[in-house]
C-alpha cells in the first residue's frame, strides 16, 4: 500500500514539471515528461529513482529481471512506455503505469530522452 501512495504522490509531483529543464522555449518532449509525471520516477540528472534516470539512458545496455539484456533504443522505449511490465530493468519494481500517448507524443518523449546524454 505504501508504494502505491508513494507512486501517486510522485506522479502528482511530476505533474509540476519540477525536474524539467528550464530554458527560453521548452522542448515539447520535456514538457510532456513533466506533464505526464515521468519525472516523478525518472530523474534527468543521472540519479536512479523509482525508475532508471533518463540521463544517459538511450543507447545504454540494461539487464532485465529475467537476466537478459537489451539496448535502450527507440523500439525498447516504445515498448516500455506502451507496455511497461513487458521488460523490467533489474533492480527496479514493476510499478510504471502504461501511458496513453499519441504517436507524436511518444516520438517527442523518445527524442527528449535521446537528448539527455
Amino acid at each position: 500500500m505504501r508504494i502505491w501512495i508513494f507512486l501517486a504522490l510522485g506522479f502528482l509531483a511530476g505533474c509540476t514539471g519540477s525536474q524539467t529543464p528550464q530554458s527560453g522555449k521548452q522542448d515539447p518532449g520535456a514538457a510532456l515528461a513533466g506533464a505526464k509525471g515521468c519525472t516523478a520516477c525518472h530523474s534527468l540528472n543521472g540519479q536512479p529513482g523509482v525508475g532508471p534516470s533518463f540521463k544517459g539512458l538511450y543507447g545504454k545496455q540494461e539487464t532485465l529481471t529475467d537476466g537478459t539484456t537489451v539496448i535502450v533504443d527507440d523500439a525498447y522505449l516504445t515498448e516500455s512506455i506502451k507496455t511497461p511490465l513487458a521488460k523490467v530493468v533489474r533492480g527496479y519494481t514493476p510499478a510504471m503505469p502504461a501511458l496513453p500517448l499519441t504517436d507524436e507524443e511518444l516520438a517527442g518523449l523518445i527524442t527528449f530522452i535521446k537528448s539527455l546524454k
